[in-house]
């Protein structure tokens, strides 16, 4: 009984393969043949250091909010900037406030990926920026907005942080 069921799988195989390969294989549509492109003609963009850092940024959508938070167990919103910096090897001040002192100013209209966005939310009653996100482009930015709640992104010209924003910034660059 074994060698004929044997026989038979064996047998099946064999149909199949031989269906397999007697297909005709049809003629490219040289209608729709294209033009050769060279290795010269093609544009290879590397990815900035900034894409990077928004990519760094987005990896940590989901993460806890944590006050004093400078780590995967949780981010407050300058930790969570930090801790994106630090894995660029980039070192940034703790504080909104010393972030936004440190980078360079940069228009709302010339924000680039991996920019820095401030806001002063008005909870700490000082004149201080005292909220931090990560532009990661398109109007959007990664941050870490309270307790409560998990990294995400936000729109720039969301109803509660467009009328807070305060600038952008860029990190300068390291050698």
């Amino acid at each position: 009984m074994a060698a004929r069921i044997q026989v038979f799988v064996a047998g099946a195989l064999l149909l199949a393969a031989a269906g397999c390969t007697s297909l005709p294989i049809a003629a490219p549509d040289q209608s729709a043949a294209t033009k050769p492109v060279s290795v010269s003609s093609v544009s290879i963009q590397k990815e900035t250091q900034g894409e990077r850092i928004a990519q760094l940024a987005r990896a940590q959508l989901g993460a806890p909010y944590r006050f004093g938070g400078a780590d995967r167990q949780g981010f407050d919103c300058s930790g969570l900037v930090r801790y994106v910096f630090l894995q660029e090897g980039r070192k940034v001040p703790r504080t909104a406030a010393a972030q936004q002192q440190s980078s360079v100013p940069i228009p709302l209209a010339a924000l680039q990926p991996g920019d820095l966005v401030f806001f002063q939310s008005g909870a700490q009653r000082t004149a201080a920026v005292d909220h931090v996100g990560i532009y990661v482009g398109e109007g959007v930015m990664v941050h870490a907005p309270r307790t409560g709640r998990a990294v995400e992104t936000r729109r720039l010209d969301d109803a509660w942080y467009a009328p807070r924003f305060r600038g952008g910034g860029r990190v300068p660059m390291q050698p």
